[in-house]
């Protein structure tokens, strides 16, 4: 083998090797920043996990909260509904009573006419009469 191919080759393998060096030595910092940037992210992930989990307690504390005003304001509807009908129920009875007092009245009223009448002309007591 002449020497020129042998220090080609010679000069060739050594180009490789320091390209291969060049390219082990970026791909290691390549590999040393994307193992940075992996774990910032993983601590960013779990800073929001974090936050959404609390958040997500925080929704179920409000939720709760809220069903308990709900179920405040039902029984509140429930008893504005007995009230309702207690008081309408009142009012047919008392409509009913003043009926029967007016009635009553009524008729005392009526019987205090010829009563009166008969105070105004005391001789019609008496049994005397205008003749």
């Amino acid at each position: 083998m002449p020497i020129a191919l042998q220090v080609t080759l010679i000069v060739v393998l050594l180009a490789s090797a320091a390209g291969l060096l060049f390219l082990s030595f970026h791909l290691g910092r390549a590999a040393r920043s994307l193992d940075t940037f992996l774990q910032g992210a993983q601590k960013d992930l779990a800073r929001i996990s974090e936050d959404a989990h609390a958040s997500r307690l925080r929704m179920d504390q409000l939720a709760d909260s809220l069903q308990i005003s709900l179920d405040e304001f039902a029984g509140l509807a429930v008893a504005a509904g007995n009230m309702g009908r207690m008081v309408n129920e009142l009012q047919v009875q008392f409509q009913a009573g003043m009926e029967t007092v007016s009635r009553n009245l009524g008729n005392l009223l009526g019987l205090l006419g010829p009563v009166l009448a008969a105070f105004r002309n005391p001789r019609h007591l008496h049994g005397e009469e205008k003749e």
